[in-house]
């Protein structure tokens, strides 16, 4: 899923959505938090705040590990994005 999405979803609340149908409270919160990290990234070139999961920033230590947004409880957090996306099987493929 794209999360980009969720940026220009819910910024207004005007009920223009690229969606069909309304807005979930927790797709709402996701947007919140897409927004608020795009911009305390922009504003001090780290997304990261008190109170919200922490996003690593990518290296080598951190392999594949990237943080997850999706809307949900448990929704913000770090996940194994080879794991994820079946990165071996998908490899084996192409030889």
């Amino acid at each position: 899923m794209c999360r980009v999405r969720y940026v220009p979803l819910f910024a207004t609340r005007t009920g223009a959505t690229l969606f069909p149908g309304p807005a979930t409270a927790d797709q709402r919160r996701l947007s919140d938090e897409i927004i608020g990290y795009w911009s305390r990234f922009a504003h001090t070139g780290d997304p990261n705040r008190p109170g919200a999961r922490a996003w690593a920033r990518f290296t080598a230590a951190t392999g594949s590990t990237v943080l997850s947004l999706a809307p949900g409880r448990d929704g913000i957090a770090p996940v194994d994005l080879a794991r994820e996306h079946h990165h071996d099987f998908w490899r084996s493929l192409v030889g």
